[in-house]
């Protein structure tokens, strides 16, 4: 399985509420735009061969820009796709950073959300989400979600709980924000201390950070 890292897969995974109405004069359907995301994953993991395990953003359109709030849902999210390029699940984060993902109270008073210095708003994820693969079991998470060590601890408890104990815990992060400071080996760290609490390997998978594969024992 290939893994690329938080966000690096540009062609969002797009779904529509079904009283969704497209605004008038669009050159493009729901069906086009629901389809891109899982075509060109399916178009890369097929030319690869190989399945695939990405960061990408997920949007869930409310309506067409009437004025009553945001027109959609953003995730930060994880895609898996087999190697014949079906998409098999999907997780969104669902510990996010404030005022890097979300501004709090901006649901209340939208205007908060111009002070983010980043993106804006993102939405909560439901909870964990296993990947089964080729009878491997993959369980991911994003980026500073394994500093917060009760984090990844309650998912991996859900998880088992529910007949999913994970094989392999998966750690996709953007940490270009920090290159040149401490926090990239203090990341390395915290993802070692995961392993060891949760018994379960971590693979770290990391755009402008410190990429690795870290053993149950934190080796």
């Amino acid at each position: 399985v290939i893994i690329w890292p938080e966000t690096m897969f540009r062609t969002w995974l797009a779904d529509f509420d079904p009283n969704y109405k497209l605004p008038p004069g669009a050159d493009y359907s729901l069906d086009e735009n629901t389809a891109a995301g899982p075509n060109d994953l399916k178009a890369l993991a097929t030319m690869l061969d190989t399945p695939l395990l990405v960061g990408i953003d997920r949007l869930y359109w409310h309506h067409a820009g009437d004025g009553e709030g945001p027109m959609y849902d953003a995730y930060n999210s994880a895609a898996i796709v087999n190697r014949s390029g079906e998409l098999l699940a999907t997780y969104d984060k669902s510990h996010l950073v404030m005022f890097g993902e979300y501004v709090p109270f901006a649901k209340w008073i939208p205007w908060l959300d111009s002070i983010s210095p980043i993106t804006g708003s993102a939405t909560h994820g439901a909870g964990p989400v296993a990947f089964d693969l080729d009878g491997i079991r993959y369980v991911p998470n994003i980026c500073y979600e394994t500093v917060i060590p009760h984090v990844i601890r309650r998912q991996v408890r859900e998880l088992s709980a529910d007949g999913k104990q994970p094989d392999v815990l998966v750690n996709i992060t953007n940490d270009a924000w920090y290159r040149g400071s401490s926090e990239l080996d203090q990341h390395l760290a915290c993802g070692v201390f995961r392993a060891i609490e949760a018994r379960t390997p971590l693979v770290i998978a990391a755009n402008g950070g410190l990429s690795a594969v870290i053993d149950g024992s934190g080796r």
